[in-house]
């Protein structure tokens, strides 16, 4: 067998697990709902590699081809084939940084406290002291807290006492509070206490007019980990980070 033929075979043999993957691939995207990121992600990888593997052989095979209309097929062929590839690498790289439709920022804020508050428990366990990490985490988590929020801290929070444990703990009391709100909103959606009703020309909301009655409502927050009533930077029951990684 010609060199030549070798290699087109082993391409072939490429080409064959590289569609199966991309089949895998199309019905992942398609039917994508945020748990099987860690999936994509491996897939992702996966075709990077299988496309520089198949652009080596290309190139390969195009030096062994002697005739000119071989060599435009070639071309051709390779080109279209990993355009597809392309193709199904933007599409996942789409669904992993596209947001989730019924996320709300105080799930997004949420998600970013978890992430912070995890890396400093890490430290804490290794006896790090905060004052070597304090200085490094607090203007990343200072940049990736909205500006609103960030005017609120900087208002509560004076220039002595401004570090990464007291930004933490103000900025865990603004989203908690956010999250009541965000709970009371959604049991007076329910209970229907934000219908106006048409009478007589005048608009009149069945929402509650006074601060008592609006504390009336009795609100729950669940642990994102163990999905017990509590505030996830309180759980005591899934301590471990790399179990909450998993989560």
């Amino acid at each position: 067998m010609s060199n030549i033929k070798k290699k087109i075979k082993i391409r072939q043999g490429h080409r064959v697990y590289l569609t199966k993957i991309l089949g895998n691939a199309d019905d992942i995207v398609e039917n994508y709902d945020g748990n099987q990121e860690k999936k994509l992600k491996q897939i992702r990888i996966t075709l990077k590699e299988r496309l520089d593997t198949l652009k080596t052989l290309d190139e390969e095979i195009l030096e062994l081809i002697e005739a000119d209309e071989e060599i435009s097929t070639e071309i051709e062929e390779a080109g279209k084939y990993r355009e597809s590839v392309h193709e199904m690498i933007v599409n996942i790289d789409s669904v992993l940084e596209a947001k989730p439709m019924n996320e709300t920022v105080s799930m997004s804020l949420r998600r970013l406290y978890d992430q912070i508050e995890a890396h400093v428990r890490g430290l804490k366990s290794l006896d790090v002291p905060d004052t070597e990490y304090g200085a490094l985490l607090l203007p990343i988590l200072i940049g990736k807290i909205p500006d609103e929020i960030r005017i609120l801290l900087g208002r509560k929070i004076t220039g002595e006492s401004w570090n990464l444990n007291t930004l933490l703990e103000n900025f865990r009391e603004e989203l908690e509070n956010r999250e009541r709100c965000e709970g009371i909103q959604a049991l007076s959606f329910r209970d229907g206490r934000n219908f106006d009703e048409q009478r007589g020309g005048r608009k009149y909301s069945n929402t509650p007019f006074t601060a008592a009655a609006l504390m009336t409502g009795k609100t729950t927050i669940n642990c994102s980990f163990c999905q017990k009533e509590h505030t996830s930077a309180s759980c005591f029951v899934v301590t471990d980070i790399e179990a909450r990684k998993q989560i």
